[in-house]
Order: structure tokens, then C-alpha cells, then sequence
């Protein structure tokens, strides 16, 4: 079983775009990945079936949630459904974000190579 206190070494890093890496780690139902945004680093469009929530930890960034668009920085709070489109920009700086996707995403658990 792994640890109950998952060090930085122990979790699994995804180039999601150019950009935008994510730092993940999973329990058997959900997966948390705390995503870091260089200088206007950008999600692009896209969707999947997981619901999402997540939380701004700093910076800010372009929320765009189907037909939603809100700025968001530090405290703020999303959401989206799965099969939403959704996309994200990073705005004058980096940025880093806390999303957490169910169920599981057990794609972002396979290291790239």
C-alpha cells in the first residue's frame, strides 16, 4: 500500500500542455493534481468525462467553462461537470491550482516517457 504521506519524489509529474505540469496523486476513487502554470501557460480546449472541482493556490487565470468565463486568483473556487468544455490560461505570471477529478483519472498515473 502506498504511503499515507506521499512525498514530492512519490508523485507522478504530466506535461499536460506546453507549459502546464501537473503533479499527481490518487487514491482508489478520486485523483488530486496540483497544477502549475508557467507565465500564460494554457489548458486548451477539452473535456472528459470526470467531474472536476478545484481551487486557485496562486496566480491567476482565465476560466473559461462552457459558456462561463470568470478570472480567477487566489481562494476561488471552480467547478465542472464531466463532458464540459473547459479551458484555463494562465494570466500575467504563473499559477498554480488544486484539482480534483472523479473518479479516478488512471491515465495520469502512468509516467510519461
Amino acid at each position: 500500500m502506498p504511503s499515507a504521506f506521499p512525498e514530492n519524489a512519490d508523485l507522478i509529474t504530466r506535461d499536460l500542455f506546453p507549459g502546464v505540469i501537473a503533479n499527481v496523486c490518487a487514491g482508489e476513487h478520486l485523483t488530486l493534481s496540483r497544477v502549475h502554470f508557467e507565465p500564460h501557460g494554457v489548458v486548451e480546449w477539452h473535456s472528459h468525462p470526470h467531474e472536476q472541482v478545484g481551487v486557485m493556490v496562486s496566480g491567476k487565470a482565465r476560466f473559461e467553462i462552457g459558456d462561463e468565463v470568470r478570472i480567477l486568483s487566489s481562494g476561488d473556487i471552480y467547478r465542472i461537470p464531466g463532458g464540459i468544455l473547459h479551458k484555463v490560461s494562465a494570466i500575467d505570471g504563473p499559477a498554480i491550482a488544486f484539482d480534483v477529478f472523479f473518479p479516478a483519472r488512471p491515465e495520469y498515473l502512468v509516467p510519461q516517457t
